[in-house]
This record gives structure tokens, C-alpha cells and sequence, in this order.
């Protein structure tokens, strides 16, 4: 996404370019001749100059329409209504509910990747965790799916349908030698 955004800017600097070159050009040319008036209206009736400026209008506009589509996408992050009320709603972002999961594993000592996603009825996580050489992997995995859906209803109130454990054993790391 963000080539494409990059491809439509510079096209659009590039279109703007050309028709601010076009009314330069014309009015650098009415200024230094003095048969002008009647120049500059023969050549702007030039049915192919007219084409050409309207079409390097039209399509810098075009342009700026993607653009502005891009752009809206991309500041209208993927959210969960938490709360509607006479008041107003209360949402809660993808990314802000995986820096909660990430913020949470953090405190248990427990380094990890989260992804979480809008599910119909709440929200579903998965993290990614590495395990130490001493631990039991399904009772990891289980112990964390207790508590990651626990603590996100609780601080949420979102309905976590579904938490996925993917477990990635820690290799021992070999003591470092005393050689003295």
C-alpha cells in the first residue's frame, strides 16, 4: 500500500507540474508579446491545447481522489465497539488491544507477538511465545489462553471467542565457559 501511495504522489506532482508549466508558459509568452490578447485566445481555442490542458487537469484530480481514498483507509483503523450508549460509543482498536496483550505478557515475564482480529461477536488473539526449556507446552498454552482471554474481558469487556497459542521452544543456550 504504501508503494502505491508513493507512485500516486509523485504522479500527482508531476501532473500538477505540467499544467503549472503550461500556465506559465502562456503567461510568460502574453507578457512579452504584444500580439498576445489575440494569440493567447487563438491558442487556447486550439481545440488540441485545450484537450491537453484538460486532460492534465482531469487526471491530476483523479489522482488526488485516490490519494484522498488511500489516505482515508489508512486513518480509520479496525476497531470493536466496547460500549454504545445515549451518550456516544466507546471503540477499541486492533492495534491497541494487541499492545494491551503484549503489555500484559510483558508483566508475566513473557516476551511474545500478538495479532489480534475482529471476529462477528468480539474479537479472537493470537500470540506467538517462546517456551523455556523447563516448561510443559500444553499447559503453557493453556495457562496463557485462561489468562489472555480473562484479562481482556475484564479490562474490555470485549468477547474474546477464541485465543491461539503458537509456541516456538526456546533453544538451551550453552553456558558460557570459565577458562581461566
Amino acid at each position: 500500500m504504501n508503494l502505491l501511495k508513493k507512485i500516486v504522489t509523485v504522479a500527482m506532482a508531476i501532473l500538477a507540474a505540467l499544467i503549472a508549466t503550461v500556465f506559465l508558459a502562456v503567461a510568460i509568452w502574453a507578457a512579452f508579446d504584444q500580439n498576445a490578447g489575440n494569440a493567447l485566445s487563438s491558442a487556447l481555442t486550439n481545440p488540441g491545447l485545450f484537450f491537453a490542458i484538460s486532460l492534465l487537469a482531469m487526471l491530476t484530480i483523479g489522482l488526488a481522489c485516490v490519494a484522498i481514498v488511500l489516505m482515508w483507509k489508512e486513518t480509520i483503523p479496525e476497531s470493536i465497539l466496547l460500549h454504545a450508549g445515549a451518550s456516544g460509543s466507546a471503540f477499541l482498536t486492533i492495534p491497541a488491544m494487541n499492545a494491551m496483550v503484549q503489555r500484559y505478557l510483558r508483566m508475566q515475564g513473557i516476551t511474545s507477538k500478538v495479532k489480534a482480529k475482529k471476529t462477528k461477536n468480539g474479537a479472537s488473539v493470537t500470540v506467538r511465545v517462546s517456551a523455556q526449556p523447563n516448561e510443559t507446552i500444553p499447559s503453557l498454552a493453556e495457562k496463557l489462553q485462561s489468562e489472555i482471554q480473562t484479562y481482556l474481558i475484564a479490562y474490555t469487556g470485549v468477547q474474546v471467542e477464541k485465543v491461539s497459542v503458537v509456541v516456538d521452544t526456546a533453544e538451551k543456550k550453552p553456558a558460557k565457559s570459565r577458562v581461566v
